[in-house]
């Protein structure tokens, strides 16, 4: 089987975010000592309620022995939000912190221009001291750092920062490719690089996730950062291809309101078992997770891998309803239950094993492999 690198690769990409992926480029440059922080802050610098799907309007630093602040924006740069980046950056530097550089990455789709430098600042300065703004706007704490400054000091503060800033525009996709394709060997084997970074993302996504739910900065450090890789390594190799089922889990949302999902088999199998959302959504994750599997080892040309879960799998389902319909009780649920529950040596982890059983009740495997947890 072959592997072609745009639809197998870059596409896989596709489901993280900006944010997160710019992120995972700036790790990859960590030296011993070093580390990086995203912090769960939206456009009020206050606010720590941010939610997940939000993700993309979050900032990121990289912390070094002095702090490299890095604002990321995933969308056309207009004025008003340069000057928002300005705002930000203005607190920033006014702050106890050691700023080294101020960089802001934004996505080359956009054709984004510098910004920043048309901003006028005297303008700027008479805009931020004329303004009546409610106390949480950014303009307004900005402009109380610079009410008790003269127009010269308050002039001083923005060409400081005009004189350390960057302005980065990237293609991310292009970039990680790039950054990882050493250190998670991409010339040895293109298909189990993509797997290792598609895991590497997940990882990350995962841990920043976690932290955004507890309201709180998540800090990778380049230990737990070399602790990550070798993980990823373990995981996947010609041997074996493991994605981790927690990570998988938090990126992979399952929605029952989905036509795709409600009007397939698996999901109407599943509803002669239980009607509970939550069997429902945890089976049917199980079965996606399954697939991530499935579709890594085809990539590899380990259909043989598959054939042992998947033959398992539906020969328990036989010998199930075999004993079920001896005893006169055959009912969808106990053909459920007592299925995923037998033993399959050839899945390693238990969600592979439950995931191959629903797998094997849809439309896309053949009759002779078929799995009905109720006969139709």
């Amino acid at each position: 089987m072959s592997f072609t690198h745009d639809e197998n690769g870059i596409k896989s990409l596709a489901g993280f975010s900006f944010q997160i992926k710019v992120f995972c480029c700036l790790a990859s440059k960590l030296q011993d000592g070093q580390q990086i922080e995203f912090e769960s802050i939206d456009d009020v610098a206050t606010s720590r309620n941010c939610k997940a799907e939000k993700i993309d309007g979050l900032n990121g630093k990289i912390l070094i022995s002095n702090y490299d602040s890095i604002q990321v924006k995933h969308t056309k740069l207009s004025e008003s939000l340069a000057k928002n980046v300005l705002y930000n950056w203005i607190k920033i530097e006014s702050s106890s912190y050691n700023i080294s550089r101020f960089v802001l990455i934004t996505d080359e789709k956009y054709n984004n221009s510098d910004l920043l430098k048309t901003i006028n600042i005297g303008d700027f300065i008479n805009e931020v001291m004329s303004s009546t703004k409610k106390a949480n706007a950014n303009i307004t704490k900005v402009k109380k750092i610079f009410s008790n400054k003269s127009e010269n000091e308050r002039k001083a503060i923005i060409e400081n920062i005009l004189d350390k800033h960057e302005f980065i525009t990237i293609n991310v996709d292009n970039e990680i490719i790039e950054n990882y394709k050493d250190k998670l060997l991409k010339n040895a084997n293109e298909v189990i690089f993509y797997q290792r970074l598609d895991e590497l993302l997940s990882e990350i996504t995962n841990r920043i996730l976690k932290s955004i739910n507890n309201l709180t900065s998540y800090i990778l450090t380049y230990t737990d950062f070399q602790k990550i890789l070798n993980n990823v390594f373990e995981r996947f190799s010609v041997d074996v291809s493991l994605p981790s089922y927690n990570n998988f889990k938090s990126v992979t949302p399952i929605d029952l309101k989905s036509t795709e999902i409600a009007n397939s088999r698996e999901y109407r199998q599943l509803q002669y078992c239980s009607t509970s959302e939550n069997f429902m959504r945890r089976y049917l994750l199980q079965e996606q997770y399954y697939k991530k599997v499935r579709n890594n080892y085809l990539d590899l040309c380990m259909e043989s891998k598959c054939g042992d879960i998947e033959i398992t799998a539906y020969e328990n389902f036989e010998d199930v309803k075999e004993e079920l319909q001896t005893n006169n009780n055959d009912t969808p649920s106990n053909r459920f239950w007592n299925t995923t529950k037998a033993s399959n040596s050839y899945a390693k982890e238990d969600q592979i094993r439950n995931g191959v059983c629903i797998y094997l009740t849809s439309d896309n495997v053949s009759d002779g492999n078929q799995i009905s947890w109720k006969d139709e």
